[in-house]
């Protein structure tokens, strides 16, 4: 435990750490964050530790005292409901007296002296007077799952033909003797629990699971009118995009909205990541001369992702933007204690399924495989198609995924459309310009107005727009903020490819 409160201190406060100095009486804040920890994703709470990570300690005369009365408060129905069985522990710590609550996520909605608690960034919200919210935190809390509700009103005359028909070829294909190939399209809901029956046999009705992955457009319309994808792609990077020049005035140069079910939306989102990505092939060392396409290895598991693990309940679209140099997708998710809100790492990822009953259909296209092989077969693909990728991963109420799939993309604009590695790739103006800037900089660590200065320059977004830009956008130059590009202290440098230009043009 004291490991618990020495990485805490690290950190900081976030979304599952919370400090209070409460050094001689225990406050009413710490029990909203116990209500809104239970709530949300579970949390440590460290008492004798101030907002600014000071270490005061507990007094040592009333520390025992102190857990007592928290461990009475939590177990009274009259301030919380449910009641928690939560154990504090007292942990020494620099000769010092702390107590640690651990709070672990609840099966149910908790409130505090009838009030519900939930937790936003680093803070405790009172969310008792907002219906929107509190309902997302009985559906969060909810154990039957979203995609296992009965659809009120749906027919079998509302799925699609054309999409059980798919299915039926597609499993053909992989395995002659698929059972499907022989089913009709009910027996193909029943033999997959997409349909719901009484005791005697009868059909009570069609799940949700039913209508995204077979549904026809016009009762998806009707019975889940918040569904959709929208696929973006922008002819920039993602850095330039986030940095919002006025220039770019059009956000993005495709669109894509889809509202079909989940194996029609497959496959669009595969047909539009193939239309703008490189096309790299592999020949796979076992002999065989089947050339694979290193897209499809990595992104069909990044789609299937989005597609089986998406809460589609709460209304949210899922999103899938490709940029110049990476792809990112957004959804709505189920928050589980098994896997931490907040950043992760490709190797955090834990192998849960959200929509079991969607992820067995998707299964058996063998659009998503078994758990845990579709985070493998991005770590042994993503390699083979650029060695230098790198992912991101936010897991929230909405879970973010990128990968960068091209480090030195360039900038593909009016003034030079051009490609390669190097600054003898860069065409026109562009080329100059760049020249320019990298021995402006030379060697130093420059903020914006300084190497404006060294070019003798004035204006602000002719300077960014033909200067700085391309050299970032060519990789030359690097920021020394490149997660707050708006910093008011952000300044630039020469990368290693950059300086290798420098000394090849001055031999």
């Amino acid at each position: 435990m004291e490991q618990k409160i020495c990485k805490a201190i690290e950190f900081g406060e976030n979304t599952n750490i919370e400090f209070k100095s409460c050094t001689d009486r225990v406050s009413s804040s710490v029990y909203d964050t116990v209500c809104s920890f239970s709530n949300r994703s579970g949390g440590l709470i460290i008492l004798g530790i101030d907002d600014n990570r000071t270490l005061v300690g507990i007094n040592k005369t009333l520390v025992h005292d102190l857990k007592k009365n928290i461990i009475n408060v939590l177990g009274n129905k009259e301030l919380f409901f449910p009641t928690l069985r939560i154990e504090p522990e007292i942990v020494e710590h620099q000769g010092l007296l702390f107590i640690v609550i651990d709070v672990p996520v609840s099966q149910y909605p908790v409130r505090f002296k009838n009030r519900y608690f939930d937790r936003n960034g680093d803070a405790d919200q009172d969310i008792t007077n907002n219906m929107e919210l509190v309902l997302s935190l009985f559906e969060r809390k909810n154990p039957h799952l979203f995609e296992d509700r009965i659809v009120s009103g749906l027919r079998l005359e509302d799925l699609d033909c054309g999409t059980f028909e798919y299915c039926r070829s597609a499993t053909r294909v992989m395995n002659p003797l698929h059972p499907w190939i022989n089913m009709t399209d009910l027996e193909i809901l029943e033999s997959c629990r997409l349909v719901d029956k009484d005791n005697d046999g009868n059909i009570v009705g069609y799940k949700y699971a039913a209508l995204l992955l077979f549904g026809n457009d016009d009762a998806i319309a009707k019975y889940l009118p918040q569904y959709k994808f929208e696929l973006l792609y922008h002819k920039m990077t993602y850095d330039r995009y986030n940095l919002n020049f006025p220039e770019d005035i059009t956000r993005y140069d495709d669109r894509r909205t889809l509202r079909c079910n989940i194996i029609k939306s497959y496959a669009e989102m595969l047909d539009f990541v193939l239309k703008y990505l490189p096309d790299k092939f592999y020949l796979p060392s076992d002999g065989t001369t089947a050339r694979i396409d290193l897209r499809v290895q990595v992104f069909r598991e990044i789609i299937g992702n989005i597609c089986a693990h998406s809460d589609y309940q709460p209304g949210f679209a899922g999103y899938l933007e490709v940029f110049y140099d990476r792809v990112i997708t957004r959804n709505a998710t189920r928050l589980i204690p098994a896997m931490k809100e907040g950043e992760i790492t490709l190797d955090e990822l834990r192998p849960y399924t959200k929509n079991p009953l969607i992820v067995k259909v998707l299964n058996e296209l063998h659009f998503v495989e078994d758990l845990g092989s579709g985070k493998r077969n991005i770590q042994k693909y993503a390699p083979l198609y650029y060695p230098e990728y790198k992912t991101k991963i936010s897991n929230g109420l909405q879970f973010e995924f990128s990968i960068t799939y091209d480090d030195n993309v360039v900038a593909k604009t009016e003034t030079g459309n051009a490609t390669g590695k190097d600054a003898g790739n860069a065409t026109g103006k562009d080329a100059g310009n760049v020249m320019k800037i990298l021995f402006a900089i030379g060697n130093d660590i420059l903020a914006a107005k300084d190497i404006m200065e060294r070019l003798n320059l004035k204006g602000a977004d002719n300077f960014r727009k033909l200067y700085l830009y391309p050299a970032l956008e060519y990789g030359y130059v690097l920021r020394t903020e490149p997660d707050n590009l708006k910093s008011p202290n952000q300044k630039y440098y020469l990368s290693d490819k950059g300086k290798t230009i420098i000394k090849q043009n001055n031999k």
